[in-house]
């Protein structure tokens, strides 16, 4: 009995452990909650997350500037791109507290939006795009 129970403790620790920041496609149905500063002032966010929003700007420019009249293909492309970098975003990601918070709060649209785009409808796929990219570029009013 007590080789059984400290099984169920190191289980419960050890998939716990390993929920070091649960980001995924689920996150998007959560309800929206707007970004906030932190009293007046950007959040600090790590540099991997830095980096990984500007990784994911570069991409949607490029998309824009390449693709003059994209069809669902192209933003089902995009989408698979965009889902690469967020996933290490996600992976690198070390911030805590009020600021990993906030980043939650920044990112819950951004993967509504990047989960349109791989939907058959061109419509919602060119909106999706066009709001998703104001959020992606609004990431340095909130965050330094």
């Amino acid at each position: 009995m007590k080789t059984l129970l400290t099984f169920i403790i190191v289980c419960c620790f050890v998939s716990l452990g390993s929920c070091k920041h649960n980001h995924n496609e689920t996150e998007s149905s959560h309800k929206t909650e707007p970004v906030q500063l932190d009293q007046g002032k950007k959040w600090k966010a790590d540099q991997q997350t830095n980096e990984g929003v500007a990784k994911l700007q570069s991409l949607v420019t490029v998309f824009k500037t390449q693709t003059p009249r994209p069809g669902l293909e192209d933003y089902r492309r995009l989408n698979s791109q965009l889902q690469t970098e967020l996933d290490l975003v996600f992976k690198k990601c070390t911030m805590t507290g009020n600021a990993h918070q906030q980043l939650h709060n920044f990112l819950v649209s951004i993967i509504k939006d990047l989960n349109t785009l791989k939907e058959d409808d061109l419509k919602a796929s060119e909106h999706a795009f066009h709001t998703m990219e104001k959020n992606l570029f609004s990431y340095t009013n909130y965050f330094e």
